[in-house]
């Protein structure tokens, strides 16, 4: 109804993703991000199946550009780092993974605050 969207289509191939079709689900990304480059959870996406189908070069520019899109994603820094490692770029594995552990520190402590000022009697 509202072809314009883009998380349908992101949703969509996370269906894919989660029914074992990382075929599909790797072509809808890819569809998605020729019309929506900026989309930074599909570039996670996308780069997190690429790395699991040992397409390296191609899911290391996918999770780069998710980085930069979106530098505060918890899952995209863990996700490079992750990748980083499997390429041999320990030095640069262990920075990125590093900064993924400070950002889910950091997230962790912003949600006790968000709670603390839902409930101030905590």
């Amino acid at each position: 109804m509202q072809p314009q969207q883009a998380a349908s289509y992101y949703y969509l191939a996370l269906i894919a993703r989660d029914q074992g079709q990382d075929a599909e689900a790797i072509e809808k990304l890819q569809s998605l991000l020729k019309q929506y480059p900026e989309h930074a959870p599909s570039c996670e996406a996308l780069g997190e199946l690429l790395m699991r189908a040992r397409q390296y070069p191609e899911a290391e520019s996918n999770l780069k550009k998710a980085v930069h899109l979106d530098p505060k994603s918890v899952k995209a820094n863990y996700q490079l780092g992750l990748l980083l490692s499997r390429m041999g770029q320990k030095e640069e594995a262990d920075k990125q993974l590093a900064l993924a552990k400070s950002l889910r520190v950091e997230d962790e402590k912003t949600s006790h605050l968000q709670l603390r000022l839902l409930d101030p009697e905590q």
